[in-house]
């Protein structure tokens, strides 16, 4: 779960997100006839620990990624349980509303603090000198966390498990990460991030996209979507939230997901159909892209092996003992376009 917490800034402007928060916390007290005056920074941890608690008691595994604005360096916790009640605040007037003592209460380790014992920790604001943020996880998943860091800010993260992963942060805030065992802690592998190129829907393409569209707003008018999304928000509005609306929700939302998926899959058809499909076209295909991935190689473009040993084994060759040359490369290539011409 991902987390963000106001800064504690009582006289912050109206249109911030405290005074937003202040606003809706000052509704939902009177409401439930609470006098305390309103405090967002302490209310979201009061929130945040009793429903960690019921989900702990629940025996749920927890992974809180949090922007705390609270530097909890050196604190020690209190234990202060909390009960919790659905749509209803918890209030309590011993509870110091620290991060601290929520982790201590809920039992949550810092995977960072237990692999780097290097102190301080760097400051993860850059505006700042603390560390505000913050990944947490229960004591059952340490274990299989194989490591953990603090980045520069704006920084290019390259993934050495998963070469086809690399992105750019930008942000005031340093990125914060985990390496979990997946296997180790879901007993089977995560599924492999595709890179756009190889996504069926290209949002470059703005043909592919009005298609996209067209077809996806012709499933939903069909399922007659959106007069139905209109009857649930009114049922809720007059009766509240059920179980019944509950399950309303669920079947509207696997509709929308399958109209996403049939429009995506209409829109990006690749293949024309005009030509017969045959094992060797497919398979010199691919050993012609096979030997383009490594001409690209040899041009200095970064080529991940996975692309490489999957083309490979699409194409059904050998992979080689090394490295090919540049002119062994051109070689097979142009073998490669004669074979496919022929196929």
């Amino acid at each position: 779960m991902t987390v963000y917490r106001v800064c504690d800034k009582k006289d912050s402007g109206p249109k911030t997100a405290y005074k937003q928060q202040f606003r809706s916390l000052s509704r939902a007290f009177r409401s439930q006839n609470i006098v305390t005056p309103p405090d967002p920074h302490r209310q979201c941890i009061l929130d945040l620990q009793a429903w960690l608690e019921s989900l702990v008691h629940q025996n749920h595994a927890i992974i809180l990624n949090l922007d705390s604005n609270e530097d909890i360096s050196g604190k020690a916790g209190l234990f202060q349980p909390l009960s919790y009640v659905e749509g209803k605040h918890p209030v309590s007037k011993t509870h110091d509303g620290s991060l601290a003592t929520l982790i201590t209460t809920c039992g949550l380790v810092d995977p960072l603090a237990t692999q780097h014992k290097s102190r301080p920790f760097p400051s993860t604001y850059n505006r700042g000198q603390s560390r505000l943020d913050y990944m947490f996880v229960t004591s059952g998943i340490l274990s299989s966390v194989i490591c953990s860091g603090i980045l520069l800010y704006q920084s290019i993260f390259y993934s050495d498990r998963i070469l086809l992963y690399q992105s750019i942060f930008y942000s005031d805030h340093r990125p914060c990460f985990l390496d979990i065992d997946a296997g180790d802690l879901f007993e089977e592998n995560t599924h492999e991030i595709v890179p756009p190129c190889r996504r069926q829907l290209q949002l470059n393409d703005p043909s592919l996209v009005e298609k996209y569209n067209e077809l996806l707003q012709r499933q939903l008018a069909y399922h007659k979507i959106p007069e139905k999304l209109v009857d649930l928000q009114k049922t809720v509005s007059l009766n509240g939230w059920s179980p019944a609306n509950q399950v309303t929700y669920e079947k509207l939302d696997h509709i929308i997901t399958e109209a996403m998926l049939y429009a995506e899959k209409k829109s990006s058809k690749k293949c024309t159909g005009r030509f017969s499909w045959s094992p060797d076209l497919i398979k010199s295909v691919q050993a012609e892209r096979y030997w383009k991935l490594w001409l690209k190689t040899t041009k200095g473009i970064t080529v991940t092996p996975q692309a490489l040993c999957r083309t490979q084994e699409a194409a059904g060759l050998a992979p080689p003992s090394s490295p090919p040359t540049l002119a062994m490369v051109l070689q097979e290539l142009s073998n490669a376009k004669w074979t496919r011409k022929r196929a």
